[in-house]
């Protein structure tokens, strides 16, 4: 149950970052409670590469919760695909399993040593079970792999589980809730998530997968400001995350570094393109953009008073 006064961070990877059904639970909770709600998902994001960022980027936040959704990246699904020519690919797998296991392990208890709740979440399920323009790389059973990890995980620390897997598999080819990349949930994917935390989390009585969520004006203009850290973000805690540790890169390098980047993209138009344009563009103003999504995370009745 979120309580009157929560901070609620939401830790994760791209299906965190996109901010979707992130935005439907703080626009439910936001309507009964003074919660306040921020996104550290962080598209490519892992459960290693986490552990780098998790005290500044999410603890800052001195939340009262957390929920850790990692796993998609986490199993280096690419070695399955007709384009790796190597033989090693269960090798790699087990290798980056047992990794992710032991990186959610440590995220978990650097949560709980900070004083906050973690939530843990299992990840949506690969679709592998429809026809798709995108190859199948047929890698859902290591999803579940994921989602046993964090099951186990939740029972070894007394944490609270959203199992968006289950009840997401079994409408797998009904519904279809992930969108045609076989990856990120599409818009009734991530309402169906949406309806299970709030389910799971005590805030509604029945799950409403049917309903459309349509965002208030409000969350709207809160979430647009959002995406535009989501794309900073990226290249920090992504993109340039390596260099950063390994070499110290700051801000001017890592600006170098994204117009080097930006300009061997033929599709300049795709998402790591424009995170790369928008990062030479709007790095400086980073702080405003911070501070204006703080403003915007509260509820309407709470403004101006």
């Amino acid at each position: 149950m979120l309580k009157n006064g929560d901070v609620l961070c939401c830790l994760g990877d791209s299906i965190t970052a996109g901010g979707v059904w992130m935005a439907e639970v703080y626009q439910t909770v936001g309507a009964k409670k003074d919660i306040k709600c921020f996104n550290c998902g962080v598209s490519g994001g892992t459960a290693n590469g986490a552990t780098n960022y998790l005290h500044g980027f999410c603890l800052g936040r001195n939340p009262d919760k957390v929920t850790v959704m990692f796993g998609i990246n986490d199993i280096c699904r690419w070695v399955f695909s007709v384009n790796y020519k190597e033989d090693n690919a269960l090798e790699v797998v087990r290798s980056a399993i047992k990794r992710y296991a032991e990186k959610t392990e440590y995220l978990v208890k650097s949560i709980i040593e900070y004083g906050a709740e973690p939530i843990l979440c299992t990840p949506p399920p690969y679709d592998e079970y429809n026809e798709r323009a995108e190859e199948n790389l047929r890698c859902d059973s290591y999803m579940a792999e994921c989602a046993e990890i964090v099951k186990a995980l939740g029972e070894k620390y007394g944490c609270k589980v959203v199992d968006f897997r289950t009840p997401m598999l079994n409408m797998m080819t009904a519904k279809q809730p992930i969108s045609p990349d076989r990856v990120h949930p599409n818009a009734d994917g991530y309402h169906i998530m949406a309806q299970i935390f709030l389910y799971e989390m005590g805030e509604i009585e029945a799950c409403d997968f049917d309903t459309p969520f349509a965002l208030e004006e409000w969350n709207a203009a809160r979430r647009e400001v959002e995406k535009q850290i989501k794309w900073l973000d990226y290249v920090d805690y992504n993109a340039m995350l390596g260099k950063h540790i390994s070499e110290g890169w700051g801000v001017p390098e890592k600006i170098v570094a994204c117009r080097e980047r930006y300009e061997t993209f033929e599709n300049k138009e795709t998402y790591v393109p424009s995170c790369y344009k928008f990062y030479i563009e709007n790095s400086a103003r980073r702080e405003d953009l911070e501070s204006e999504l703080v403003k915007l995370t509260v509820y309407p009745r709470r403004i101006n008073k």
